[in-house]
């Protein structure tokens, strides 16, 4: 048994080859065969792992199953068997293009692969790989050296470059880095197939505070308000919902009031330090909610305000 196509997709039909040999070894033209198995009185039978064959008026014709696999074949006529032909099916052409997200370097655990919907959501600071993959109709994977996705190799376009860093991996794998709080849309295009991702990064850890204004003169007597940010590591500046506990701490350090006697100047009447109590505000530099609060400044001299994160002391 033989086709007359050297390869074989799935979900296809092609026209098988049956020849005999007599005891002399000469080979029976197809068409004698047909006679022959007249004159037995038998007919072919035909046994294959998976798909089926179906006789026609001059031959015989295999249906190629739409799983990608290897499939037997053996024909028999009466008591005669031939060898078994093996078939190596192959994937039909490019119908879908597939991205996957495997184990991120943060944590370390590995997950599964996992198809990504439409939105991935990763914190700055998170590198997160991501795999694709294309399919046929029949959900059979392609490889990755199939020249049918060579000649038309992977490119990735991300519409807000400035969220994060797009790095190639291997062929078939690349990584995300997350870098600004953002969104942007990842768009992957292969083999004339296409698919995108929106990807939303969300400020990390948080590792510094700021106050604002950092340095600023006021009127003994007046009061100013000062805006508390948390920023991770890309400077991102976290809401204050996603910020942990604060301690603020006013102190007057130097005094420089005129009624105080001479000689004395260095002498603190104003107590030396104050718990100031927050409240959620706006920024105005920004429309991140933040922590603030309103300190008055009884006296004249120089003041040292000091926030800190309870659950990070050395903040």
């Amino acid at each position: 048994i033989a086709t007359e196509a050297e390869s074989i997709t799935v979900g296809k039909q092609v026209r098988l080859i049956v020849r005999g040999r007599n005891q002399n070894g000469q080979l029976f033209p197809q068409a004698d065969l047909f006679n022959l198995q007249s004159a037995m009185g038998e007919v072919f039978r035909f046994q294959v792992s998976d798909g089926g064959v179906k006789s026609v008026d001059d031959g015989w014709i295999f249906q190629a199953p739409t799983r990608l696999q290897e499939v037997r074949l053996q024909a028999t006529l009466g008591e005669i068997t031939s060898l078994p032909l093996q078939i190596q099916l192959l994937s039909d052409d490019p119908a879908r293009l597939e991205l996957n997200t495997g184990a991120s370097t943060l944590p370390s655990t590995q997950p599964p692969l996992s198809p990504i919907g439409e939105q991935l959501h990763l914190t700055a600071g998170r590198q997160q790989t991501i795999g694709w993959q294309v399919t046929d109709q029949y959900e059979n994977p392609l490889p990755v050296d199939d020249p049918r996705l060579t000649n038309d190799p992977l490119r990735l376009q991300s519409t807000r470059p400035t969220v994060g860093e797009v790095i190639i991996v291997r062929e078939n794998l690349f990584s995300f880095n997350a870098r600004q709080v953002g969104q942007t849309e990842l768009v992957a295009r292969i083999a004339g197939l296409q698919v995108s991702v929106t990807i939303e990064v969300t400020a990390g850890e948080i590792v510094e505070l700021k106050l604002s204004p950092s340095r600023t003169e006021v009127v003994a007597g007046n009061s100013v308000t000062f805006h508390l940010m948390g920023l991770d590591a890309f400077d991102n500046r976290l809401s204050a919902a996603d910020l942990p506990p604060v301690k603020v701490e006013a102190s007057l350090v130097q005094d420089r009031s005129a009624q105080s006697p001479i000689g004395a100047e260095d002498k603190i009447s104003e107590a030396s330090s104050q718990i100031v109590k927050t409240f959620h505000a706006t920024s105005p530099q920004s429309d991140i909610p933040t922590h603030a609060f309103t300190k008055t400044f009884s006296q004249s001299g120089l003041y040292q305000i000091v926030a800190t994160t309870e659950s990070h002391p050395d903040q």
